[in-house]
């Protein structure tokens, strides 16, 4: 069963050719990541919680990555091989696993957190399409790594990470530092439009803010569980 991306690539401005790469990347990755078991990779439970989720819907999730992606590599005038592209707060990796899949040349995949770091590349590794480079920090980290190793970005893409973002002003104001010769970004996030999603999200602020909460299986150990009106510590 193959992933039909007509729709998801009639709303990026991608050539035909890189189209159909993009297709096929999609359909390959797919057919791999079907076969994929969560608990028999050496990775956290944390991670194990997310990647199930993910392939409980791989389908929507891949289209929503190609778009991403898709929109990433619409203006970079290069060879896919030339590209530079980067993941940012890549949790599970799949924005760099697609990009790998589809033959960018150097595949950036960046997280705050160490262990999503150590997890993405072991997830990576299994599928056999690892990211070049894997960076953990934030936008200031990333700064410095690809000016030591003097990489210039051509694009970027994330999906769910700007509402993680403390200072959102401060972070798009660096995204320059990146490039400069101008880098083409798609960052998708949650649709604060959408109100069953809306009263979803602000009944788990209100619980985290106001209730304490018992460790569970696939608990990102960085998160408190102790009320935030309590303090929010571990």
């Amino acid at each position: 069963m193959d992933i039909d991306l007509s729709y998801v690539l009639s709303k990026t401005p991608l050539n035909r050719e890189l189209a159909e790469r993009l297709q096929l990347a999609v359909n390959s990755l797919f057919s791999d990541m079907r076969y994929v078991n969560p608990s028999e990779l050496d990775i956290s439970e944390f991670t194990q919680r997310y990647l199930k989720q993910y392939l409980q819907t791989l389908h929507g999730a891949l289209q929503r990555y190609a778009w991403i992606l898709g929109g990433a590599l619409s203006r970079p005038r290069k060879p896919l091989a030339n590209i530079v592209f980067i993941e940012y707060g890549g949790g599970t990796g799949f924005l760099s696993l697609l990009a790998k899949r589809l033959g960018i040349g150097t595949v950036i995949y960046n997280d705050i957190y160490d262990v999503s770091c150590r997890d993405a590349e072991k997830i990576a590794q299994a599928l056999e399409c690892s990211a070049d480079y894997y960076v953990q920090g934030d936008i200031d980290d990333l700064v410095a790594f690809c000016n030591k190793h003097n990489i210039k970005c051509d694009s970027m893409g994330s999906n769910d990470v700007l509402e993680h973002i403390y200072d959102i002003d401060d972070f798009l104001s660096k995204l320059c530092l990146l490039s400069h010769e101008g880098t083409t970004m798609v960052h998708a996030t949650a649709n604060m439009f959408f109100y069953p999603y809306v009263k979803q999200i602000s009944k788990k602020q209100k619980e985290v803010e106001t209730r304490d909460r018992q460790r569970q299986w696939g608990h990102k150990e960085r998160d408190c569980l102790l009320a935030y009106q309590n303090g929010g510590k571990r």
